[in-house]
This record gives C-alpha cells, sequence and structure tokens, in this order.
C-alpha cells in the first residue's frame, strides 16, 4: 500500500502503473464466488492473474474472510503443461487471489474467529476504513488493527 500511494516521477516516467478493475460481486458472495470471479477475469484477459488489491465495502468482506478460512491445499497437475497454480502451489488460496486488503466497514470481522487472520500481519497489507461516527466501522478496524496488522483511515 505504501508503494502504490508513493509513486516516484521515476515510476511514472517508466509507465509503472496500476490498473483497476471494478466487479460487483453480491454481498452474499462466498470466498468460492470470489475465486471464480478472479479465474473468471484472468482467463478473458481482464486482469493478470497476480495477487490483487481487493477493496471490499461493508458485507462484500465476506468473501476475503471465507478464502482465509480455506487452508493451504496441495495443487495436483494432471497434464504436462505448468500453470500459474502450480508455480503458487505452496500458498493459500487468499494468497494466490490477494496481496492487500482495503475493507470499509467490514461488520464480518467482528465475528469470525481470531484464527481466520493468522497469516495476514506476514503475508498481506490492510488499510481497514471507516466513518467517523461508525462505531461497528470502528470496532472492526480496531479488530484487523489488532489481529492483522491492519493501518486504519477514519473519513468524515
Amino acid at each position: 500500500l505504501d508503494k502504490m500511494c508513493s509513486r516516484s516521477p521515476e515510476d511514472i516516467e517508466s509507465h509503472a502503473y496500476y490498473s483497476v478493475t471494478a466487479v460487483d460481486i453480491s454481498v452474499y458472495s462466498d470466498g468460492l464466488i470470489l475465486a471464480k470471479a478472479f479465474d473468471a477475469l484472468t482467463e478473458g484477459g481482464i486482469i493478470s492473474g497476480l495477487p490483487l488489491v481487493i477493496v471490499s465495502p461493508s458485507a462484500s468482506g465476506i468473501g476475503v474472510l471465507d478464502l482465509a478460512s480455506i487452508p493451504k491445499q496441495p495443487v495436483e497437475i494432471s497434464n504436462n503443461e505448468e500453470p500459474l497454480s502450480k508455480k503458487y502451489a505452496h500458498l493459500s488460496l487468499l494468497e494466490t487471489i490477494m496481496m492487500a486488503w482495503i475493507p470499509v466497514a467490514c461488520y464480518d470481522v467482528n465475528i469470525v474467529k481470531e484464527s481466520i487472520f493468522e497469516g495476514f500481519k506476514t503475508h498481506f497489507s490492510v488499510l481497514a476504513i471507516h466513518g467517523s461516527s461508525d462505531v461497528r466501522g470502528k470496532a472492526s478496524a480496531d479488530r484487523l488493527e489488532q489481529l492483522a496488522g491492519a493501518r486504519k483511515l477514519v473519513v468524515g
């Protein structure tokens, strides 16, 4: 997140840039839907297939939390091709999809088990955003700061 917010003139001159792709996923979507959306966007050439910065307003953060609950699994390769998934087989599914998370008042953070956040401090940058009068959003951001090493941003 620091690098995204502090681009140097050299970055701009070398055409180092970020692209933004917005996807409207239902707030009822779980991690599997998020993973399928990632795969479809990658297969369609919309995104590179490299880990993303995921911004999840409100309840849509459940997809990230659900993916975080899936343990690392060995990847089986059935043909001679070496897919991207084999290169990253040592990573969890969430690690192959996400490099940073920006939850905006994600209240579900307050109800999931603490164990969901194991590895967040070492694998992901987290910026928790909430409104200045949003008590539940503040509680979510505080919990993310404690368990995931999140930085907090208060707006309004």
